[in-house]
């Protein structure tokens, strides 16, 4: 009969066995025994290693014990074995070599379901106000003859947000800057030239005074860039509308 079974194959089971060569004594109840491994006294490479399912597979009728001292014979389909007490034919110290193995089925089934469930989702999910955003950009945005993209600024329309009006924090941010442009001669002028033609093109203009309080108003905090480029010094006006008014909401 033959048993079919799974097998791996490694470049190295284990140590040479026995670890040491094994003295045979005069053991009549074992004469005339075709053996598994006549060699079995001698310390030699493991062609493989079988489980305790398959080493119960192999079993024969046939046991012949010996006198205590001696090891026992058993019949197996690959012929017979020997197993028991035997001494060695070196008085050296002998090492033992174990071999344990343990299943981790229910470990890796648990990392994997695991490594599943924490698994980055491929497409991000995206809000209400970002799929706004997504739509807006996909309909309103162009291509200018300079080869630069155009795209309308999302706004929102929830009426019940508290933007409040940030005078005052605005003012703070603006003497702040006007200090700063005081130590700078050159920087103050650029910057003003930058200003005057923003209010040149209609990007800025006055407002009433009547509209200086209203609850309605956001001031958009601005400052400078100074930015030394070889001979010629650039400004670049940043206009800051991610300032949070007390309210903790932004423009």
């Amino acid at each position: 009969r033959h048993h079919l079974t799974s097998v791996l194959v490694l470049p190295k089971l284990t140590s040479a066995l026995p670890s040491h060569a094994v003295r045979r004594g005069d053991w009549s109840h074992l004469t005339g025994l075709e053996l598994a491994d006549p060699h079995f006294d001698r310390p030699a490479s493991v062609d493989a290693v079988l489980g305790a399912d398959v080493y119960g597979l192999l079993l024969r009728e046939g046991l012949r014990r010996g006198p205590a001292g001696s090891p026992s014979a058993q019949a197996t389909s690959l012929g017979w074995v020997l197993r028991g007490h035997t001494s060695t034919a070196s008085p050296s110290p002998g090492i033992s070599a174990f071999h344990a193995t343990v299943s981790y089925t229910d470990v890796d089934r648990t990392l994997q379901q695991f490594w599943e469930l924490k698994e980055v989702p491929t497409e991000p999910i995206l809000g209400p106000e970002e799929q706004r955003c997504e739509r807006l950009f996909a309909t309103s945005h162009v291509r200018d003859p300079h080869g630069r993209y155009i795209v309308r600024l999302p706004k929102r329309t929830d009426p019940f947000v508290p933007l409040k009006n940030n005078r005052k924090e605005a003012l703070q941010l603006l003497v702040g800057l006007e200090r700063r442009l005081m130590r700078n001669a050159l920087l103050r002028e650029q910057y003003n030239t930058f200003l005057d033609e923003y209010h040149r093109l209609g990007h800025m203009v006055s407002i009433q005074a009547n509209e200086v309080h209203s609850e309605d108003v956001y001031y958009l905090p601005h400052h400078a860039v100074f930015k030394k480029s070889g001979p010629v010094d650039k400004i670049r006006v940043v206009f800051n509308a991610s300032h949070r008014t007390s309210s903790g909401y932004a423009l």
